[in-house]
């Protein structure tokens, strides 16, 4: 991974060569099955090491998990940020939620393959998995990329949160979207801690990993069924 490693050093990256191999093996898998399988749209073999692989580490630096403790990728697509965090973090058991079914039978074959253990497969919409008494208020970390409007994303990602919990969310930078996030985070128990401005290379749009902490367990009727939280966002 020519292109990732060329620029890790500076995002003040920290990674070991085990790390980085691993990361290189599932790039070449990525690659192989998003010929056939439509993964992602991006295609370019040095895109997808910066769009994906890249701006999943940079996530990856805001998150401190321990031994034992658990994070959930809402709508992991392709595995992104939550297989490289999980290669960031291999003591952590990891969550892979999305609602198409052969995104996570790739990555569930790739971690099978791959030697990665402690790892977990959802096949369900997040407002299910929110209101399931398995998964609701039992994580530590929930993280999304360009998953949803940041108001529909905390209905989605509150409820599934511990209190003390965090929701790292990777966005466009948009003082507008925060602003119109005001009513949900409070409603739902979170509040807004840190807010991280990046950009990656090739003078790319100015993004942001936004950090918000659960600090009151949220109502038991969020989130709402599903497709209302994006239909009517609080």
């Amino acid at each position: 991974m020519e292109n990732l490693n060329s620029v890790i050093g500076k995002y003040n990256i920290q990674i070991d060569s085990d790390q980085l191999s691993q990361l290189s093996e599932y790039n070449i898998r990525f690659q192989n099955i998003n010929k056939v399988m439509n993964l992602s749209a991006i295609r370019e073999p040095k895109q997808i090491e910066i769009k994906h692989f890249l701006d999943s580490l940079i996530i990856a630096k805001y998150i401190n998990l321990k031994e034992g403790e658990s994070l959930l990728d809402l709508g992991t697509g392709g595995g992104f940020p939550g297989l490289p965090i999980k290669v960031m973090y291999p003591e952590a058991k990891v969550y892979f939620l999305d609602s198409v079914r052969k995104k996570l039978d790739f990555i569930r074959t790739s971690c099978e393959e791959m030697g990665i253990n402690n790892v977990q497969f959802l096949h369900m919409r997040a407002e299910d998995a929110g209101q399931d008494e398995d998964l609701r208020e039992k994580m530590n970390v929930v993280v999304a990329r360009a998953v949803a409007y940041l108001p529909v994303l905390v209905e989605y990602a509150a409820p599934l949160l511990q209190v003390g919990g965090l929701l790292v969310a990777a966005k466009m930078n948009s003082i507008v979207e925060i602003e119109e996030s005001r009513r949900a985070i409070k409603e739902l128990g979170m509040v807004l801690e840190e807010q991280h401005l990046y950009t990656l290379p090739e003078g790319e749009e100015e993004r942001q990993v936004l950090i918000l902490r659960k600090v009151t367990e949220s109502p038991k009727k969020y989130p709402r069924k599903a497709g209302i939280p994006k239909k009517s966002p609080l």
